[in-house]
């Protein structure tokens, strides 16, 4: 009882997959504010009436970058506006029962209660993906955990990189996957294309000793991800393009391999391949000669590393942090109770308004009047030339009778 006595100033909700915590957004009737951690999802971008044309801007579950061609923008489409639907039908209708129940309150609707963001904080920014138009209200805060790289404190991790001169190569799966849960044929796929390597090789390995490993790969179950990819030897990165690893490598100037798995890491993947800022492979038809020459690749070819160190630098070359961004506009929202002057009317818009479905069937029925006027119009014409013709005629006629008869 306490905690629901003390009311927030604001709440900030995870977009996706946290629809539940809208029944404290409902109780405390506070402003709260949507974070994203995966870009900007449809259904928040419609909740804001933030534009969204899937013309060129790609849904973040499908593989594709802003130039798409016609089957990809018409299967792009269909995601757009379906996967709004789905969320609504799947997720809040079955999870506003719970809701009413927990809350006591038959009333709560989860669809109105969204309705009432003020703002949201998006993991994204331009310089990692393709330019798309943002409202006031949608923050990029993109990169907002990237730090300087700090000297290694491990002493065997310093000594195993500044052994040789010999560039390394990092390779790690992410904290939601292990890597010791890949399918033994990719596993010892990876333990064969590492000894092929003549770079050191730093392996994110959760699990048993990997058996046949070569001396040039060190294992652990973990590693400081950040300083390891500002280390100055490490020259490429095999990661599964999750969008905090993929901006860790954007910030701190390595190029990748991609080698994603699941969810958004597919559209990130692409966007940087389509950058120039790596390659790319699938776990499915992952061999380990596709894996030597990809890796050698983005380390021997100067040209991934110059592409991802100027895009570093568009990172980098900020007017604020995104930490700095994050805070200001979470106290404007607070500030100014809820922010409501940052709200597009667009957000309020009936689909048929948005789309300008009225005003196309406004122009259509003008279209048509005008052309059956026309048309009238050109019958009438046409009737009236008619009958002036045959009175002309008749007078001719009856002109020459009468010559006829003279004659």
């Amino acid at each position: 009882q306490a905690a629901w006595a003390a009311r927030p100033d604001l709440v900030l909700l995870p977009a996706f997959m946290n629809e539940c915590g809208l029944a404290f957004v409902h109780k405390f009737k506070a402003p709260f504010i949507y974070v994203t951690t995966s870009g900007l999802t449809p259904w928040t971008a419609d909740l804001l009436g933030n534009p969204e044309n899937p013309a060129y801007v790609p849904n973040q579950y499908l593989p594709y970058d802003a130039h798409m061609t016609l089957w990809q923008r018409t299967l792009n489409t269909l995601v757009r506006f379906v996967s709004p639907y789905l969320r609504s039908q799947l997720v809040l209708n079955r999870l506003e029962g719970v809701v009413q129940r927990f809350l006591g309150d038959p009333t709560v609707s989860l669809s109105e209660v969204e309705k009432n963001v003020s703002l949201v904080l998006v993991n994204s920014h331009y310089s990692l993906g393709h330019p798309r138009p943002l409202l006031p209200n949608v923050v990029e805060v993109g990169a907002m955990h990237c730090r300087p790289a700090r000297a290694l404190q491990d002493a065997q991790l310093r000594r195993f990189l500044d052994a040789s001169d010999a560039p390394a190569v990092f390779f790690s799966l992410g904290s939601a996957i292990r890597s010791e849960q890949l399918p033994v044929p990719v596993r010892d796929t990876l333990v064969r294309a590492f000894a092929r390597l003549p770079y050191r090789v730093l392996w994110k390995w959760e699990g048993a000793a990997v058996p046949g490993l070569s001396p040039n790969v060190l294992t652990r179950p973990w590693f400081p991800q950040q300083d390891v990819l500002g280390h100055e030897r490490v020259r490429a990165f095999l990661t599964h393009g999750g969008l905090s690893s993929m901006q860790e490598a954007v910030y701190h100037g390595v190029p990748v391999v991609g080698l994603p798995l699941m969810s958004d890491q597919h559209l990130n993947v692409r966007q940087a391949v389509t950058l120039g800022l790596g390659r790319e492979l699938t776990l499915e038809t992952l061999t380990e000669d596709d894996l030597v020459e990809a890796l050698t690749a983005v380390v021997e070819d100067d040209g991934f590393r110059t592409r991802v160190r100027t895009r570093s630098l568009m990172l980098r070359d900020q007017e604020t942090t995104p930490l700095e961004r994050a805070v200001y506009w979470s106290e404007h929202v607070m500030r100014y109770g809820g922010a409501p002057h940052l709200q597009s009317a667009a957000a309020s818009m009936p689909l048929y308004q948005y789309l300008l479905l009225d005003v196309v069937a406004v122009l259509a029925v003008a279209a048509v009047a005008l052309l059956l006027l026309l048309r009238w119009a050109a019958v009438a014409l046409a009737r009236a030339a008619l009958r002036a013709s045959k009175r002309f005629a008749g007078r001719a006629l009856r002109v020459l009778w009468s010559h006829a008869k003279l004659e």
